[in-house]
């Protein structure tokens, strides 16, 4: 019977831990009390098995007083689980053992001294008491911190939460002796993040293959991933004389667009690369190849941006900025570009880009340059970009540090990008791609264009070339997922209502995807995790990830670039047409409050 009532209690416990295991809130307190509670049962079991009798008998006594006419024996009665004499109480007894009789109070003093108590506690018994003791304070002496903070590691439900309550856990030994169950979980939950965000890049890695794009960028963090790897350094260096490793020919075919009818004079290169060494010079050269131009090719001379620079001035001429400079703006664009990638494909759960990274590196050198003037105002069929020297329309006066000037025409530079990346993983190249990205002059002027007011030419070469990177960016990082150089350059930045419309509706297009991809793993086990099948996620959701694919294809990856519109430069955004609406609307109800 003993057996089955140990049994019986022990599962019961067992049963209440497992149900609330990986539960936060009041299931810990659930969880607590029920140890407190078998604690108690098997100590009281302890006590009745193995403790002592539950009456000390001196049988000497028999005869000495009497109960009614009755013979009995004085004894003290003894509280099992602690058997002191404080908890000890003297009773008398029939002969026969099976009466209790209560000593009266003036007996008792006597009885006592004549039959004193002898403790039938032992040294074993100490033991377990104090084990019992210190389980019990161990219980109830759990931080509340620990609780709380475990709390908001389930709650934020990342990696980066469970590994910020790890490191505090092992502060020291009494948080490591308390969380020994939270730490297993954790590693645990983290390895489940894990699992899940693979599976949710290898289902985008599906659907872009399905919809005929090669993802490249997504094969790098497959790369990653495969390898053990959570971080990813970007290192970026300037090379102006990596153009050696391109041909003009690959990346610019011959201008299909305005056609010149007699010889002209033309530079030594079609390309002018290294743009950020010897600015002055190169852009003299420029210059005069463009007065030429201009002087040998009239028809050209109809209010475009080269025609417009006779009438520049030396202190509205903005040059490239430093090589250090432009190092610096680049690797702050591709570190973005590439952590808005991961966020979107893949979760930071599964890769970070952190410059502390040293055994997965993503190398990048990258040259600046132009094209010669005639390149320059003859593209190819329906291209839109480009990469040269040019000036437009300027304000009459202007206000340069704080000196008031005459006006004239600003010349500003769009310089594309010749860009060679290695990706290095514990000291091997493990890939290696090449690509050549042209700006949108159009972002450039929308963001960056210096007004009247010019605090100093220094910042608005800067902020000229942040904006020249960051659209080359954007399109270097939309060839890394698929996009055609060509369809990228046959694009130009438009700001209208139906533009941020798509904005949105793709930006709740890829959450929704996300969500639904979230959901469908959330309450897995890592062995069902493991088990999973990104073909499987990729059916259940086909339509939507198809949908934003295409709807990303179409747009030529412009859709980072008007979300950082969007969040730095509101003010240019148009009002959609709903928000116009609730406004006017707002505005009437206003006006009949106040008629009223």
């Amino acid at each position: 019977m003993l057996k089955i009532l140990i049994l019986a209690v022990t599962v019961l416990y067992l049963f209440v831990r497992q149900r609330t295991k990986k539960k936060v809130g009041v299931h810990n307190h659930i969880r607590r009390f029920a140890l407190l509670i078998w604690l108690g049962v098997m100590l009281v079991i302890f006590a009745l098995a193995f403790g002592p009798e539950k009456y000390l008998i001196y049988a000497d006594s028999l005869n000495t007083t009497q109960v009614k006419g009755n013979p009995v024996v004085f004894a003290w009665e003894q509280f099992r689980p602690l058997p002191i004499e404080v908890f000890a109480k003297p009773v008398f007894l029939n002969s026969d053992f099976q009466q209790v009789y209560d000593v009266p109070k003036q007996l008792v003093a006597g009885l006592a001294e004549r039959f004193p108590y002898q403790s039938g506690f032992s040294p074993v018994y100490f033991v377990v008491y104090l084990f019992s003791m210190l389980s019990v304070l161990a219980v109830f002496s759990r931080h509340h911190a620990i609780t709380q903070r475990w709390e908001d590691a389930k709650r934020l439900d990342t990696v980066g939460g469970y590994k910020h309550f790890l490191d505090w856990a092992n502060g020291n030994f009494v948080r490591r002796f308390y969380t020994r169950d939270e730490q297993a979980m954790a590693e645990e939950y983290m390895q489940s993040i894990r699992q899940r965000a693979v599976l949710k890049l290898d289902t985008y890695y599906k659907g872009f293959q399905q919809a005929g794009v090669k993802p490249h960028f997504l094969s790098i963090a497959k790369k990653l991933s495969n390898s053990g790897k959570r971080a990813l350094s970007v290192r970026v260096k300037y090379d102006g004389h990596n153009q050696t490793k391109f041909d003009i020919s690959t990346f610019y075919t011959q201008p299909l667009g305005l056609y010149h009818k007699e010889p002209l004079t033309e530079l030594p290169e079609k390309i002018l690369a290294n743009m950020l060494v010897d600015q002055e010079r190169k852009h003299q050269l420029l210059y005069d190849y463009s007065m030429q131009f201009l002087k040998e090719c009239p028809y050209y001379n109809l209010g475009t941006s080269v025609s417009m620079l006779p009438y520049s001035q030396p202190y509205l001429t903005f040059l490239p900025p430093s090589p250090d400079y432009a190092e610096e703006s680049i690797t702050k664009s591709v570190n973005e570009a590439m952590a808005e990638g991961i966020r979107k494909f893949a979760g930071q759960e599964l890769l970070t880009i952190s410059s502390s990274a040293t055994d997965a590196v993503l190398e990048m050198d990258f040259n600046c340059f132009v094209l010669s003037p005639f390149h320059t105002m003859s593209p190819p069929y329906g291209w839109k970009r480009t990469a040269g020297m040019g000036a437009g329309a300027g304000y009459k006066p202007c206000i340069i540090a704080g000196e008031e000037k005459d006006g004239g025409a600003v010349t500003t530079y769009s310089l594309g990008m010749l860009i060679i990346c290695r990706l290095v993983i514990d000291g091997e190249t493990v890939d290696e791609f090449k690509h050549v990205a042209f700006p949108d002059r159009d972002y450039i002027s929308t963001t960056s264009f210096p007004g009247r007011e010019i605090p100093s030419k220094d910042a608005v070469e800067k902020n000229l070339f942040d904006a020249n990177g960051q659209s080359c960016i954007n399109s270097w990082f939309a060839q890394m997922m698929g996009i055609s150089a060509d369809t990228i350059n046959k694009s130009r930045l438009k700001i209208d209502k139906k533009t941020f419309a798509s904005i949105h509706a793709a930006e709740g297009a890829l959450n929704q995807i996300n969500e639904q991809i979230e959901t469908a793993l959330r309450d897995e086990g890592l062995s069902e995790l493991l088990n999973k099948s990104s073909e499987e996620l990729y059916r259940l959701n086909q339509g939507i990830i198809d949908s934003y694919i295409h709807s990303m294809v179409e747009s030529a990856g412009q859709q980072e670039v008007l979300a950082h519109l969007l969040e730095n430069y509101a003010d240019l955004i148009p009002v959609p047409d709903i928000l116009g609406d609730v406004i006017a609307t707002a505005v009437e109800a206003t006006v009949e409050l106040n008629n009223a």
